[in-house]
């Protein structure tokens, strides 16, 4: 492949990602106040308990679409090619958007648990740009930087998604803003990550198989992918729990403001951004397999200094080193993932590993939240414990033979 298309591919897929995870996230942050509100969707009669209730259901509705369309999209992209998924996947994203949005015109709670469902199921766009990434990858080195770059993106558009959506909700800016209007705009992003797909993007498989696409998970998994998996899932927990209950640390023992706690998580993602700047180091001097094992080890120390922080200055420093240990974690892993089966299997391999995360999702909200009641630091105490399982479990593991291009990882 020429330098320029190289690039070329790149940025597409970085877009894709971008505006993906800026469609999903922008969506996200209004969907408790939607349900809670006594006269946006729900009947004023309905309770406040059954309120909760459909929250957490609406917003699971997207991870369990995740969990089952992440492997099957892989697999078809392996088959298919991941341009014609890609299409094949964004096409159906873009009305089940719409309908979000008429959902909460028209006050229909079952046609948006509908559209949830639908947008994760078909929202494969993460697994099959991170495929195409080791596919356009020549060498180990590349690979680390290019899988560096999907974690990049992907989490820009976590820090620019929910700020928009809070901006387009607001009538105060346009008077016809209302929680209707991410789900247009979400839909309209996808429209332009399709139409940058059909012009720009270029199939990656060198060669795509006219083997069946409906083939068993086991002919794939392996013992060593299986055991890279379970230490991965570990990691997943770790970096689920930590984020999603350091909102509630934020509360208790520094009572900061939802605003100040929006602007504390944006604070948390500026490591994902610089952290591929050092992948290129990090890699010249371990391997793979012992990056992951070092992640996890630091990421466990980390979480323990910030249990330990009692000021807001002290809080800024030690909010730095998990994200940055996180975002090298997700990277390595993936790589491991990717390195750990054929050029063949490369999407229903990241599936797998996508469904991993989306199910540590699940898990650790509903384990956490149970132990929360025993002391508002609990969830981050097992955080930094699932870490350090994940650490000693991956120091298990036998040096993996990459396929693909040969050494050892």
């Amino acid at each position: 492949m020429h330098r320029h298309k190289h690039y070329l591919q790149l940025f597409t897929i970085a877009i894709v990602l971008l505006m993906g995870y800026t469609g999903y996230s922008m969506v996200l942050p209004i969907l408790t106040p939607m349900l809670v509100s006594t006269d946006t969707l729900l009947d004023p009669s309905v309770t406040e308990s059954t309120r909760y209730i459909l929250v957490g259901l609406l917003i699971a509705c997207f991870p369990l679409g995740q969990l089952i369309g992440s492997p099957i999209l892989g697999r078809l992209s392996d088959r298919l090619g991941r341009r014609n998924i890609l299409i094949y996947t964004l096409l159906p994203v873009i009305p089940a958007y719409l309908l979000g949005g008429f959902a909460i015109t028209w006050k229909q709670p079952l046609l948006l648990f509908i559209s949830r469902f639908l947008t994760g199921l078909f929202e494969g766009n993460v697994v099959i740009a991170t495929a195409s990434m080791a596919d356009i990858s020549e060498t180990n080195s590349e690979k680390t930087f290019n899988f560096g770059w999907v974690i990049t993106f992907s989490n820009l558009g976590w820090m620019v998604g929910p700020f928009i959506g809070a901006a387009v909700i607001n009538p105060e800016i346009v008077t016809w803003f209302n929680f209707a209007t991410p789900f247009w705009l979400a839909s309209f992003i996808s429209f332009i990550t399709l139409a940058l797909v059909m012009l720009f993007f270029v199939e990656t498989l060198p060669d795509i198989s006219k083997v069946s696409p409906i083939k068993k998970y086991s002919n794939t998994i392996s013992p060593q992918l299986l055991h890279i998996l379970i230490g991965a899932t570990f990691f997943y927990l770790a970096f689920t729990a930590f984020f999603s209950f350091l909102p509630l640390l934020l509360i208790k023992r520094f009572s900061f403001s939802p605003s100040v706690i929006a602007l504390f998580e944006g604070y948390t993602s500026i490591p994902f951004c610089f952290a591929p700047l050092f992948y290129r180091a990090i890699s010249a001097r371990l391997s793979n397999k012992r990056t992951t094992q070092i992640a996890g080890f630091l990421l466990t120390v980390s979480i323990v200094f910030v249990l330990l922080s009692n000021s807001t200055f002290y809080l800024l420093f030690s909010l730095i080193p998990p994200s940055f240990f996180i975002a090298v974690g997700t990277t390595y892993l993936a790589i491991l993932v990717s390195d750990a089966v054929s050029v063949e299997d490369q999407g229903i391999a990241l599936g797998i590993n996508q469904s991993c995360i989306v199910f540590s999702e699940a898990i650790s909200a509903i384990l956490c939240g149970i132990i929360a009641n025993i002391s508002y630091a609990s969830p981050i105490v097992f955080s930094a414990l699932f870490a350090s399982f994940s650490a000693v479990w991956l120091f298990k593991l036998k040096n993996p033979q990459n396929p693909i291009f040969g050494d050892n990882s």
